[in-house]
């Protein structure tokens, strides 16, 4: 049966003693990966079997361990299912009540969190593999070593395929094989389960399109638990070389970067920013460096200019769901002709086109017909690798297949794809739609502005009124009167803010995004209280 572990396989065939992961200072082949894999896929299956429950819920940063774990549910047909590690006890304890039979997995950095959301009989990650210490990891310090290290194998051998180092019933196209959690607008997780086939097609029409090959060292901070993070299995899967961190720290990312010579570089825009404004940056050698893949959110324009213009490479941006997986891309031949002028600078806005075999539509509420193009509505997408549906909640999708995002826009005459914002950040103004991505994006054109969040605030005579918080940059002048009058002169009126508000930082959620009901109840606690 093809499976996500069959095409791991076919990379370690075809590149087993290639790097396969590097974890800051510890780096692993692609045959000794395979082999602690095989290890803990037999582990894991025992504790399955006892418990007769296909689910593994992982609590744990990134780590080559974990990514071992991820590779043993794949051989063995079980389902890997990384929960954030940054939930509450309390969060924790409601997740872990919808999986009572689950088997449950922490490294030492989480396990004091599952003890307080009154896990019991969890399993600790750096104690799966009993053969952990017999040289399978190789430190920095000991690459220039003139004789290789070999890893001891004592119950796998390296004739892939071998029916010895299966166990479990294995896995078919249509088994789910990850599971991740997202809460969406609602506070309470939903899961969203993803196939061994879905993926496989993920893996090969993203990696045509962006024309990632095994060629590569990809880098990446991205957490397991969400969507971005599995690109760390993709670039297995591909045969690349993955670089990766279980947090991050802007100088350990660069340092190791410049070291590895990483050539494909994944960051969301907020980190972006981030380096742009850190003067240490101009330090570091950024020559191995061929693309830049932003995601997460579309990135303004000026700062996406800038961007090309300092690092000097490609830059692509990725657009996608926890539930859709990437839906469009935004080439770097797009941004290449809009920072010569050879196209309207307005596409550094979009999101792109959408993928080979990803159908996207817009639904308009005010009549529920697929919208006209550049009619804004909320976005649907159908394709082979969307999610499976939610057993337990029912269909969230539509009758005919479609995946209704929760994001608002658009698309126009040449395919590309725009955001307007979350179906539930719409602000009415006296009746009047005011997305707040263009408002935001109007703000953003001031040079004065490092950083800006718009959002709806009650008001009894307009229903909700326009608020933009703003983040000055360092020493640099701006007042309400100029920001409102700005946004005069660009956009309609009813879309100007009503009210500025200057912030020190946008406070951000765990996926490094600018986290609204956050800013919401700052505004709410102190600029706007009763």
């Amino acid at each position: 049966m093809m499976s996500l572990w069959k095409l791991f396989e076919r990379s370690v065939q075809l590149y087993h003693k290639k790097t396969a992961l590097i974890e800051v200072n510890r780096r692993i082949s692609f045959d000794e990966l395979w082999e602690i894999s095989c290890r803990m896929g037999r582990r894991l299956w025992e504790e399955a079997e006892e418990k007769k429950q296909r689910r593994v819920l992982i609590l744990a940063r990134n780590s080559i361990e974990e990514i071992a774990v991820f590779l043993g549910c794949f051989q063995t047909g079980l389902i890997a299912c990384p929960v954030n590690w940054r939930h509450s006890a309390k969060e924790l304890e409601k997740l872990l009540a919808d999986y009572p039979d689950a088997v449950l997995l922490s490294d030492r950095k989480s396990s004091e969190l599952m003890r307080q959301a009154g896990a019991e009989n969890v399993l600790l990650l750096e104690e799966m593999d009993s053969a952990w210490g017999s040289g399978c990891l190789k430190r920095k310090d000991r690459l220039d070593s003139d004789r290789e290290t070999e890893c001891l194998v004592k119950e796998a051998v390296l004739t892939y395929g071998e029916d010895k180092c299966y166990f479990g019933n294995g896995a078919g196209p249509e088994d789910i094989a990850v599971q991740l959690f997202t809460s969406g607008s609602t506070g309470t997780p939903k899961e969203v389960g993803h196939t061994h086939g879905g993926l496989m097609a993920y893996l090969y029409t993203y990696a045509l399109e962006s024309r990632w090959t095994a060629e590569e060292i990809y880098q990446t901070s991205a957490n397991l638990f969400h969507l971005s993070g599995l690109s760390i299995i993709l670039s297995l899967l591909i045969g690349s070389t993955t670089v990766f961190f279980d947090h991050f720290d802007s100088m350990e990312f660069l340092q190791v970067m410049e070291r590895e010579k990483s050539s494909r570089v994944s960051m969301i825009p907020t980190l972006i920013i981030r380096l742009l404004q850190d003067k240490r940056m101009q330090e570091f050698d950024f020559s191995s460096v061929k693309k830049i893949v932003y995601g997460g959110s579309p990135m303004n324009e000026h700062v996406v200019l800038q961007a090309m213009e300092r690092f000097h490479c490609q830059m692509e941006q990725a657009y996608g769901a926890t539930e859709s997986c990437c839906m469009a891309i935004l080439l770097p031949e797009d941004h290449q002709r809009a920072a010569d002028h050879v196209q309207d600078r307005k596409i550094l806005r979009s999101a792109g086109r959408p993928l080979p075999l990803v159908q996207v539509r817009i639904r308009q509420e005010t009549t529920g017909d697929e919208g006209k193009k550049e009619a804004c509505g909320e976005i649907e997408v159908k394709s082979p690798f969307l999610c499976t549906w939610d057993a337990k909640k029912g269909q969230y999708g539509t009758a005919d297949g479609y995946h209704p995002t929760g994001d608002m826009g658009w698309v126009d005459s040449d395919g590309y794809l725009y955001l307007a914002g979350r179906k539930h950040d719409l602000i009415i103004s006296g009746g009047e739609n005011v997305y707040p991505k263009e408002v935001e994006d109007c703000i953003a054109g001031l040079t004065a502005v490092e950083a800006v969040c718009v959002l709806g605030m009650p008001e009894p005579c307009w229903g909700e009124m326009v608020v933009a918080c703003v983040v000055r940059k360092e020493n640099v002048s701006l007042s309400e009167d100029e920001v409102i009058s700005w946004c005069r002169q660009h956009i309609a009126g009813y879309k100007k803010p009503k009210k500025v508000v200057f912030c020190d930082y946008l406070p951000e959620n765990a996926n490094g995004k600018v986290s609204r009901p956050l800013l919401r109840k700052y505004l709410e606690d102190y600029i706007f209280k009763k």
